[in-house]
């Protein structure tokens, strides 16, 4: 049975969107995210340390490609997948992926193996 990502972000991610209200409620905030980490299964990436930076989550993911459509653009060559590596499991999980000028969110078994051909972004 398929899951949705409101059903991922509540078993994996609640804290950080919680905050959400909190930070609102702050005033405005800016976030940095960098779709840096490459070279590393999913698990091994789950479980680094990037301080002060974090892995980021599918909604964080979601925010920096609205915010810089063209992020996975790349006329020479093809453009990696984003992971949404926080709410990954072990054997698969969900990514975002840009085919042209369509840009793709799907699921897919990663199985715990590395790939050039993926990154993942951490947030601070």
């Amino acid at each position: 049975e398929g899951q949705t990502l409101s059903s991922l972000i509540g078993k994996t991610g609640a804290r950080v969107y919680s905050e959400i209200p909190e930070i609102r409620a702050q005033g405005s905030s800016k976030g940095t995210y960098f779709p840096t980490v490459k070279g590393l299964s999913i698990p091994e990436a789950q479980a680094k340390d990037f301080s002060p930076y974090r892995l980021s989550s599918a909604l964080e993911t979601a925010a920096a490609l609205v915010a810089k459509p063209d992020l996975l653009r790349n006329t020479k060559s093809y453009s990696p997948l984003l992971w949404c590596a926080k709410e990954a499991t072990e054997t698969d999980g969900y990514y975002f992926e840009q085919y042209g000028d369509i840009l793709t969110f799907n699921r897919r078994a990663h199985l715990g193996l590395k790939s050039d051909y993926w990154r993942a972004g951490v947030v601070k």
